[in-house]
């Protein structure tokens, strides 16, 4: 009868636990930085008409360091479980590539030439996070969950002749795309609040889109990439 009594306290006491972690709300915020290994895609097709040249005969591409800024909120369902959403400004994403010409307009000769491209969006995932030390403070766990990314402005298209460059801006014809974040987060009581980390990886289900001036229509980029991010947050 006594380990019974015991066994029931223990369980009502961890019950009283879990319903005060319950329904803890969370705001913070995230500054990092992430590197893409994105798809060119149709590029070689999009570069040939923005240089105005004859047929890339090869190109090599690095995908280019990109920022972010994130706002977000988090509840809590208990010590193990919580749902987060996101505004994460990624900004300056896209890549750098080389392209080497087999001719340049109707003259057979070989020139290389250097190009950029760059864009904006907003990403607003919701995700689940799962959270293996069982605390509301200290805590390390996965993030997974869809995610839209939201294209703002317009993308640049920068490109470099040997000895000028210019600019072009175009429209992008999908308004947004949707995705895969998943990744590892981490969670230090410090002050007031806490200390947030995470390591993401972000995948778009879909290409960037583009219609040049001469309407021909362009999937020049599909993303993939890796995002750090370190910020900080407080419980209400």
């Amino acid at each position: 009868m006594k380990k019974i009594t015991v066994t029931v306290l223990a369980i009502t006491l961890s019950l009283g636990v879990f319903a005060q972690q319950n329904g803890v709300f969370s705001f913070g915020a995230r500054v990092g930085m992430g590197i893409g290994f994105s798809e060119p895609r149709e590029f070689m097709s999009f570069a040939n008409e923005q240089f105005y040249a004859g047929d890339i005969a090869s190109m090599t591409h690095n995908s280019e360091v990109n920022f972010n800024v994130a706002l977000y909120g988090n509840f809590a369902f208990g010590n193990f479980f919580s749902l987060q959403t996101e505004l994460n400004f990624m900004i300056y994403q896209g890549y750098d590539m080389r392209l080497r010409f087999s001719q340049m307009g109707m003259l057979p000769m070989e020139w290389t030439a250097n190009a950029d491209l760059s864009y904006f969006s907003l990403d607003i995932p919701l995700l689940a996070k799962i959270n293996f030390l069982g605390s509301r403070d200290a805590q390390f766990g996965l993030l997974v969950g869809p995610h839209a990314s939201i294209f703002l402005g317009r993308a640049e298209f920068w490109r470099e002749y040997g000895f000028d460059g210019t600019e072009t801006y175009f429209d992008i014809d999908n308004s947004a795309v949707f995705g895969l974040t998943a990744g590892l987060f981490c969670r230090i009581p410090v002050g007031p609040g806490r200390i947030v980390a995470d390591f993401r990886f972000v995948h778009d289900f879909d290409a960037l889109r583009a219609t040049t001036m001469l309407n021909n229509r362009f999937d020049i980029l599909q993303r993939n990439a890796l995002v750090l991010s370190l910020g900080y947050e407080i419980s209400f």
